[in-house]
């Protein structure tokens, strides 16, 4: 009977040792397992846990992609950056001689047959280009801008706008009461816009105007003249 028991608890201890060994060592600072009460088998070894595959497995093992700073996506995942807006191209200037044009202005005004004045503006513009003349003082108004372009066959085509306003001297306001042809004072002023070709340096009569209160007449005269 002793022979038996011993036998019994020789089996018993060869059985835990071989268990023993089988089992991995805990991490440092895990609790130990409890040992197995007298005449039980020991427990089988813990299996290790596997991490949950997610959907990126194939390309990462199950890794999901990085994030960028502050919640930003990766670069390559995000939206394209907008396009730079276009540049604008400088708008091409219209073709010129190099030549330089006089264009002289002058105006007939004939308040009545015995008030007349005229008016003369010149000015130099290059051709192809543009040039203004600006004059006011009190109520008189003169305005004038010229544009001018060579032609191939020589003659000159003009782009003309003018304002004129006169204001009378106190002689041709008395003439002008006496006359009673208009009103004294401030005159009716006149704006003109015209598109002319031109002999070069041969005078040309642009425009004749009539007041619709009196029988003023104003007449606009313009000649152009290249420059060699």
């Amino acid at each position: 009977m002793r022979r038996v028991m011993s036998l019994l608890i020789v089996m018993m201890c060869t059985a835990v040792m071989a268990g023993a060994q089988q089992q991995p060592a805990p991490p440092a600072g895990a609790p130990l397992p409890p040992a197995p009460a007298f005449g039980q088998a020991a427990p089988p070894p813990a299996q290790p846990t596997q991490a949950p595959q997610g959907r990126g497995q194939g390309r990462g093992q199950g890794q999901q992609p990085a994030q960028g700073r502050q919640g930003q996506p990766p670069p390559g995942t995000g939206a394209p950056a907008p396009a730079a807006p276009p540049m604008q191209q400088p708008r091409p200037e219209p073709p010129s001689t190099w030549q330089n044009i006089r264009i002289e202005v002058g105006i007939s005004d004939s308040f009545s047959a015995e008030v007349q004045a005229k008016k003369t503006v010149s000015m130099i513009v290059l051709d192809g280009r543009s040039g203004q003349v600006r004059s006011t003082g009190g109520n008189s108004i003169m305005n004038i801008d010229a544009a001018p372009t060579i032609r191939p066959d020589g003659r000159i085509y003009l782009h003309l706008t003018l304002e004129y306003q006169p204001e009378l001297s106190n002689q041709q306001q008395e003439q002008m009461r006496a006359a009673q042809n208009a009103a004294a004072g401030r005159m009716t002023m006149y704006s003109e816009s015209l598109s002319l070709v031109i002999a070069d340096g041969k005078p040309l009569l642009a425009s004749q105007s009539a007041d619709p209160r009196s029988e003023r007449r104003v007449s606009v005269e313009v000649t152009a003249t290249i420059l060699k």
